[in-house]
């Protein structure tokens, strides 16, 4: 895998951003939703349709720090664009209806 910073630099520019970036405007000019849900066992996933970049960010809506909220954003933010991480957060219902086991990729 390349530097993620690097990524995170590409990113950046391809989307046009020169200020202090936002996860939440990152996440939507990637057309990525974000969507708070009373959830357990995880702070964040990356709920997508398998081998693309659609999807949604599931963020457990208890968490209070906006800071937590932000990285948790940003972590899965990472698994959409980084390579390698398109087959790393598959999950089937009853995982997501349960909260778990925890999958790989939720962070």
């Amino acid at each position: 895998m390349g530097n993620p910073i690097v990524f995170a630099s590409a990113i950046l520019e391809q989307l046009g951003i020169t200020e202090v970036p936002d996860v939440r405007d990152i996440a939507a000019k990637l057309g990525v939703g974000i969507e708070e849900a009373n959830v357990v066992g995880f702070d964040g996933a990356l709920v997508r349709v398998k081998g693309t970049s659609i999807g949604t960010i599931a963020l457990r809506e208890s968490i209070r720090a906006i800071g937590r909220k932000n990285f948790t954003i940003a972590d899965e933010i990472g698994h959409l664009v980084l390579p390698g991480h398109d087959e790393s957060a598959v999950v089937g219902q009853e995982q997501v209806e349960t909260g778990g086991p925890r999958c790989a990729g939720a962070g």
